[in-house]
């Protein structure tokens, strides 16, 4: 922030006037541009694994064997269109069997399976040093995948749970608020997200709202840390970077 006083600084602090110590110069638009943002209604970014944003760079999805290359590979290009549609990124499918060897694969690499092992669908969340989504382990239950009790369409439950998967893969997390109409398909509950067979991998409005947040927060700063206020000779003294 620019100092808004027209003596020197010395001579503020006589007369006990605050002063804010910047630690980067503002753009011209001001500070509601400025910082990275988390959260809003209907999403959230998972930067309690640490993501903070989607880079740019391209993304490769692999299968971890060839059962789950045959049985995911459509679902997989169906969603891999839809995150390029929200986000910009281009996501590739590719025929590679990788098991990976690594609890996180690195350079954006996205490892999908489907396994008897798991209870429940899931993905992991890994990231770069700077909190940039880097890959991810994709696990899909075999038992769900089989049991149209879940929604009376195995087609429609196949669909809504990969792009589910998948939208965690990248950055997003269960939203903390939402609202309906349709709710967002990254809501914690399977059934979020549109109900037809034609729409079912699509990502609603409030999803697409954490997705250009989170490619947005490539290009802004995380939020300052918590501020160190002290007073000097009566007056209060704020540095933003300490």
């Amino acid at each position: 922030m620019k100092i808004r006083i027209g003596i020197p600084v010395a001579v503020g602090v006589a007369l006990g006037l605050i002063v804010s110590i910047p630690d980067r110069a503002e753009p011209a638009s001001g500070p509601a541009t400025l910082f990275q943002v988390y959260e809003g209604t209907g999403w959230k970014i998972a930067t309690g694994n640490g993501i903070k944003y989607l880079a740019s760079s391209s993304w490769t999805i692999v299968f971890y064997d060839t059962a789950s290359r045959t049985a995911l590979t459509d679902h997989a290009k169906r969603t891999a269109y839809e995150l390029k549609r929200q986000t910009g990124v281009n996501f590739y499918v590719t025929t590679n069997i990788n098991k990976g060897s690594t609890t996180c694969p690195t350079g954006r690499v996205i490892i999908m399976r489907l396994t008897s092992t798991a209870a429940r669908s899931s993905a992991s969340q890994c990231h770069t040093t700077t909190g940039a989504a880097d890959g991810s382990r994709a696990t899909f239950a075999l038992a769900n995948w089989q049991n149209a009790k879940l929604s009376n369409s195995n087609a429609i439950y196949r669909r809504k749970v990969v792009s589910h998967e998948l939208g965690h893969s990248v950055g997003l997390s269960h939203p903390s608020t939402s609202t309906a109409t349709p709710s967002p398909l990254m809501r914690g509950e399977v059934w979020g997200g549109y109900k037809s067979l034609t729409y079912a991998a699509q990502y609603t409005p409030q999803d697409t709202d954490g997705f250009k947040n989170l490619r947005a927060n490539a290009s802004k700063l995380p939020p300052p840390t918590a501020s160190l206020t002290t007073t000097v000779n009566g007056a209060q003294i704020h540095d933003p970077r300490r």
